[in-house]
């Protein structure tokens, strides 16, 4: 039997905090930057076709996760951060 603990933010006031949003930054930033990344290693002339298959996978779902990330509808991460920005 393995205990499975689960984690979840909840503010202390009904008002979106200043806090929340930048906290909210970081999954959105996670998800360009590794989609960044994968763009910088699939132009390595040396890269395998299988690779460069795989880094193009890895790209697209990141870039469709960012992008679902930053809708802004809550709970998720985009409801935190447009609400500070408009």
């Amino acid at each position: 039997d393995s205990d499975i603990a689960y984690i979840t933010y909840l503010s202390s006031s009904a008002e979106v905090l200043v806090e929340d949003s930048v906290i909210a930054v970081a999954g959105p930033l996670a998800n360009l930057a590794i989609a960044c990344f994968a763009l910088l290693l699939y132009f390595n002339p040396k890269r395998s076709v299988t690779g460069k298959m795989l880094l193009m996978l890895l790209m697209v779902v990141s870039f469709v996760s960012f992008g679902v990330n930053v809708l802004p509808f809550p709970p998720g991460d985009g409801y935190y951060i447009w609400y500070h920005l408009i």
